[in-house]
């Protein structure tokens, strides 16, 4: 046959195999079965490309990496290595090419190389990637000689000798790829490959312990005593889930997609035999993920402390008798270890469990899974009293009293003590979330919340005022009980199907903790009031303050939610908390602090205030005189002087001059350490501006969060927008020159904004707005302000959302005096604060209605 023939041949024939094995897939094969039939399969075709088209090459073809390792997923990679005799500049030697263009028609992604073993061995020195990958090589076809002469002397000269080097290398490499990957395993939406967990930590585990001992296979740890005989079919068995799990997002994805994503989640659960309706059977197989995960890591970590100098290898590592305490406990490379834990006889009182906790917190360790089965151990042995009643209410606060209490509770949740002190803890253990907006599992969220109030004191974007409350706030535990109890009533098919502040009373009533049922019940039933205040309200309206304050009642109410509300939004995800949150806080913070000691007075503005206010602005700004502030000042709406500060009175009166009240301009500054940046533009009043700024800020993938609009009587509009997106570009002052011309351009109708949306890649619509199940919500409130309508709308997140509502508005004439946007996920809940052509609220039934189907058409 000719090449071509052949490789028409080979490919009906791949495919062929390929879609027997895509089928046992779908009636359910193992993972690793699959993984090894598909691998087999490409053995076969490499084997004939290889006898019809390898005449003369001397040397050996030698997978590497998964397919080294025998087990492909459909989409992965096949590795290839021509190992040499002679460098690839011999003729004769030279590897066949058209057998490697033939592997790429038959649709197989080929990563080659062509060494000798020399070359092999100094690749292997420089390179960490392709050091492992030729760790898992396995011998294809030629010369086994050859091959077996390679494998011996890179085991000893590459990976023994250099076994502590490699080791601390790859610890370093996988703490890094953690965190880059989530850093936890209870993620909504984890990459099966690479998040804590997955089947990466189980091949850097054995990757490490390989580097120490002659072992390649789990059942080769169990001969040696390295691990229980008992483990080897649990590890298996997780890793083989992960493995199907892999397989089942290649084959539906078409491509090497490793991300869980909630879009393929039920899908993957009714294949895996789940039930019910989306959600729960979504809930069940991320449960199950979660199990695995926690079977993988929790063995890797083990295996990788032992690799790290652990005396699991014995006098090979110089292995010494440590130092124990009472309880026959000791620390090592970050696991708490126990030659004999439990003891045989539990006292009344829960005393050991609380030493073994405070260890865990205080020396920030993990249990090794000898202790952790001795907690387990204590969970079905233990005196009832230990988890029921005063008992376990007095255990529970003296965890949380503990500075670092998040590992403490991390810890009696893993081995289910959690649960019999909280049985309510039950629905919500390994519950993944389906807002689009969590990045945790429930019980995740929670402990990150805990985390995040721990972690004030390390001050990242976290302001002065918060850090001081928190060294001086006495009942710092009530936060975080708070906290512990703040979501028990999530569910998989309801946001939040029971509220979560009637599991209060009857919780502290069993743990003998009435006495904090005030301060806990208020904590978790307001538990998200600061959060909605701060980023949907404009907390310049009195009307704001004085609804929260209400809610708040005292000061010490006040500090307690402020605290417990940074460790809510910060506990949401990775990077979630910033510098513009954390200002949203403090403003809030401040303004009702103010308020609970000043009342009404707080919002006055006096001439006493403006003449001290033109004063101050004078003496910091050279050139600015008082006459010429209290002029600027004198036009100004009364709340723009509630907020204003000399610094930004004298920037705004530097827009005022260069824009002449004629023409637009701006000035840009950047939110240091954070992703937003503050826009202040200056222009001529004009129905609709709102419209074309949004709609230009847009076309430039930049996101508004924030936008406050100060119209002055002499005819200046004066907005200061908050927008997230590239903005780094703005520190160069063409840039800002620029796009000032681009709105101007747009304010004069020079530049067609929707043609500028339009060439937005990201500006679709396709899906409309049943995209994600998310219907436009609309609502129109006039008991939030006491002088505007504010207009909540719940949509699809989208480039150009904000223009078509802000567009909408502007044709019915309703003036925008602000706006804040939230987006949540896949959701943007935009907000914005309204009057009449006239001023004045737009009341009446019929103009609500009106409104919101005005909105509703505009997002069609």
């Amino acid at each position: 046959m000719t090449p071509r023939q052949t490789g028409i041949v080979l490919k009906e024939e791949l495919d062929k195999a390929r879609g027997a094995i895509h089928a046992d897939h779908d009636a359910g094969l193992g993972g690793m079965e699959t993984a090894r039939r598909l691998c087999q399969a490409v053995d076969e075709i490499i084997f004939k490309l290889y006898e019809a088209q390898a005449e003369g090459f001397t040397g050996a073809l030698v997978a590497l990496g998964g397919y080294g390792r025998g087990a492909l997923n459909p989409n992965s990679d096949v590795d290839l290595l021509f190992l040499m005799k002679e460098p690839a500049h011999v003729k004769e030697n030279h590897p066949p090419k058209e057998m490697l263009g033939m592997l790429w028609d038959l649709g197989l992604k080929v990563g080659h190389a062509s060494r000798t073993i020399r070359e092999a061995m100094t690749i292997g020195k420089e390179d960490n990637i392709s050091r492992t990958a030729m760790m898992d090589s396995r011998f294809l076809i030629g010369s086994k000689e050859l091959y077996e002469q390679f494998y011996n002397k890179y085991r000893w000269d590459i990976v023994r000798r250099r076994a502590g080097a490699f080791v601390q290398d790859k610890i370093t490499e996988l703490n890094a790829r953690r965190h880059s990957f989530g850093g936890v395993i209870r993620l909504t939406e984890p990459n099966v490959k690479n998040s804590p967990g997955g089947l990466r930590d189980l091949q850097a585990a054995m990757w490490m312990i390989r580097a120490r001992e002659k072992v390649e296979t789990l059942e080769d740890l169990a001969s040696v005593g390295l691990i229980n005989q008992e483990d080897v079919a649990l590890i298996n068995d997780a890793y083989s889930f992960l493995m199907r799990l892999r397989n089942s997002l290649h084959f539906i994805s078409g491509g090497p997609f490793d991300k869980l994503a909630h879009e393929l989640q039920p899908r993957i659960a009714a294949a895996e035999g789940f039930e019910g309706m989306q959600n729960q059977r979504s809930a069940e197989l991320m449960r199950r993920y979660y199990h695995a995960g926690q079977v993988i890591r929790d063995f890797s970590d083990e295996l990788i402390s032992l690799a790290a100098g652990y005396g699991g290898f014995g006098k090979a590592l110089g292995f010494k008798s440590p130092k124990t305490d009472r309880l026959g406990l000791f620390a090592d490379a970050g696991r708490l270890r126990g030659k004999s834990f439990p003891p045989a006889d539990l006292d009344e009182k829960p005393d050991i469990l609380f030493h073994l906790l405070c260890r865990v917190a205080k020396e920030d360790l993990y249990p090794s899974r000898k202790v952790f089965r001795g907690l387990v151990k204590i969970k079905e042995q233990a005196p009832p009293g230990w988890f029921q009643g005063p008992l376990a209410g007095k255990l529970l606060i003296d965890i949380l009293r503990l500075e670092n209490s998040e590992r403490a509770l991390r810890v009696i949740l893993r081995a289910g003590i959690l649960e019999l002190m909280i049985p309510e803890f039950t629905e919500i253990t390994d519950l993944s979330q389906f807002d689009r907006y969590h990045r945790y599992s429930v019980d995740e969220h929670i402990l990150h919340t805990i985390k995040n109030v721990e972690e004030i004191p390390l001050g990242r974007h976290i302001s002065g005022d918060l850090m001081g409350l928190y060294r001086h706030l006495p009942d710092l535990h009530i936060v975080k009980l708070a906290l512990l109890l703040h979501d028990l009533g999530k569910r998989a098919e309801d946001h939040h199907a029971e509220e979560e502040a009637q599991f209060v009373g009857p919780i502290l009533e069993r743990l003998g903790l009435t006495y904090l049922y005030d301060d806990v019940y208020f904590l978790v039933n307001q538990h998200l009031a600061m959060s909605r205040t701060a980023q949907r309200l404009n907390i310049n309206d009195p009307a704001t303050i004085r609804l929260f304050c209400d809610t708040v009642q005292t000061r010490e109410n006040l500090k307690k939610l402020y605290i417990l509300t940074h460790g809510d939004i910060a506990g949401v995800g990775p990077e979630i908390w910033n510098e513009w949150k954390d200002k949203l806080l403090l403003d809030l913070y401040e303004a009702a602090s103010r308020y609970m000691l000043e009342g009404d007075t707080v919002f006055l503005s006096g001439p006493e205030q403006v003449e001290a206010l033109a004063r101050e602005t004078a003496r910091l700004e050279s050139g600015v005189s008082v006459e010429e502030t209290l002029e600027f000042l004198s036009h100004a709406p009364e709340r723009y002087i509630h907020t204003a500060t000399p610094e930004s009175i004298a920037a705004h009166m530097e827009l005022e001059r260069r824009s002449g009240i004629k023409k637009l301009v701006l000035s840009f500054s950047a939110n240091q350490g954070d992703l937003t940046g503050e826009f202040t533009v200056a222009f001529p009043e004009r129905v609709g501006a709102l419209s074309v700024l949004s709609g230009v800020f847009a076309s430039k993938d930049l996101n508004i969060a924030e936008m406050i609009v100060h119209t002055f009587s002499n005819g200046l509009a004066l907005d200061t927008i908050v927008a997230q997106g590239t903005l780094t570009a703005f520190s160069d002052p063409q840039v800002v020159a620029n796009f000032e011309r681009e709105l101007n351009e747009a304010m004069m109708g020079h530049r067609s904004v929707s043609e500028m949306l339009k060439r937005r890649s990201r500006y679709i619509k396709e899906g409309g707005p049943n995209q994600h199940g998310m219907e436009p919500r609309i609502s129109v409130l006039n008991n939030l302000s006491e002088s505007d309508t504010v207009i909540e709308v719940w949509a699809r997140d989208r480039i150009g959302l904000l223009y078509d509502i802000t567009t909408a508005l502007a044709s019915r004439i309703i003036n925008i005096e602000s706006a804040k946007v939230v987006t949540r996920g896949t959701q943007a809940v935009n907000i914005f604060y309204v009057t009449g052509a006239g001023g004045g609220k737009l009341e009446g039934e019929e103009t609500e209605r009106n409104l919101a189907e005005w909105i509703r058409q505009a997002l069609a």
